[in-house]
């Protein structure tokens, strides 16, 4: 019993403790999608492509691996926000403008 209960709390924690300290979301936009600069790696990164760029408020980055912080991923940039939903697969942030 004991270890299908440590069975059980591994399979719920498919982040590292690195990737955990993001916030996990997704946000969808009202309009296109921002252009995302070449060797974006991690959500960090992403967060920083948003500051970068005058048109965008909001960022999503999905990792493409069990590493965000270091492992290729998706980062969508976007200049408007049309809804907020919880997700375990995307880490996302908004910039104050």
């Amino acid at each position: 019993m004991l270890r299908l209960l440590t069975v059980s709390a591994l399979a719920v924690l498919p982040l590292t403790a690195a990737a955990q300290d993001q916030e996990m979301c997704f946000d969808t936009a009202v309009t296109q999608m921002l252009a995302v600069p070449d060797g974006v790696i991690g959500a960090e990164a992403c967060e920083s492509a948003c500051q970068d760029s005058d048109t965008c408020i909001a960022w999503n980055y999905k990792p493409h691996s069990f590493e965000p912080k270091t492992m290729a991923g998706d980062c969508r940039l976007m200049p408007d926000i049309y809804e907020t939903t919880d997700s375990d697969k995307y880490f996302c942030g908004r910039i104050e403008r």
